[in-house]
């Protein structure tokens, strides 16, 4: 799982968002990374965002993981 990390408080977030902390949390807990690996070698990739998560990230101004991280 990649926990949504903010910067500032939980507060903040349900301002900015319009949503309750435990809703924000719900939404984002499935955004996970998963490790591939495979003749050619391995690779760690973050799941796709969905349209609500993109739109938590908008609304707190951070940058969503990238989707590949390491390879």
């Amino acid at each position: 799982m990649v926990p949504l990390r903010l910067h500032g408080s939980d507060l903040t977030a349900e301002r900015e968002t319009g949503q309750t902390w435990r809703r924000i949390n719900r939404e984002t807990r499935p955004l996970s990374q998963v490790t591939l690996t495979g003749p050619a070698g391995t690779i760690i990739q973050t799941t796709p965002l969905n349209p609500t998560q993109k739109a938590i990230y908008q609304a707190v101004s951070l940058d969503p993981p990238a989707r590949v991280t390491a390879l």
